[in-house]
């Protein structure tokens, strides 16, 4: 059982997400969490762990791609879809700066963005129960559901990379 906008949901109940932008000194931190989901225990750690290990890679001298590899693995072995069209992001003046983070690599790894100290880094994973193809949710321009109707998720954490450790700043 969990609490939502006080109210208590438990597993099988839809939710809608919202996403959370705070703006800090010209600056801004993203805390996007999924536009829809359901409690659904084995899908849901999925992401939660596959974003913990991400994290885990996500350190100065590795590669963008160490992230989208590791991601694409997990959440395959776990049986469900990468959504390729979303990414994680780079942050900073702006909410979506580069670097761009698949959550799949799509070029050789030592082609990617090198991590360096100094970057903010917005780590998504997002996946679909077996369907990767989305579309625009029926009468709502913002919110996006997966073809088939599909459960999908994103779990996000945006992060700093310091020369000694990486800070989870969401």
């Amino acid at each position: 059982v969990v609490r939502f906008d006080d109210k208590y949901v438990e597993q099988g109940h839809r939710l809608k997400g919202k996403s959370i932008c705070l703006f800090l000194k010209a600056f801004v931190l993203d805390g996007k969490n999924t536009q829809e989901f359901v409690i659904t225990p084995v899908f849901d750690d999925a992401g939660k762990k596959t974003l913990d290990k991400a994290i885990e890679v996500a350190k100065a001298g590795n590669r963008i791609g160490h992230i989208s590899r590791l991601i694409d693995t997990q959440i395959n072995q776990a049986g469900y879809s990468i959504i390729k069209e979303l990414t994680g992001h780079g942050l900073g003046v702006d909410l979506h700066e580069d670097p761009v983070i698949p959550g799949f690599l799509n070029e050789p790894l030592e082609q990617t963005p090198q991590i360096v100290p100094g970057m903010v880094l917005a780590i998504e994973v997002i996946y679909a129960e077996s369907s990767a193809k989305i579309k625009s949710e029926a009468g709502d321009r913002w919110s996006l559901v997966t073809d088939n109707g599909d459960l999908s998720a994103c779990f996000e954490k945006t992060i700093a990379i310091t020369d000694k450790e990486t800070l989870i700043l969401t």
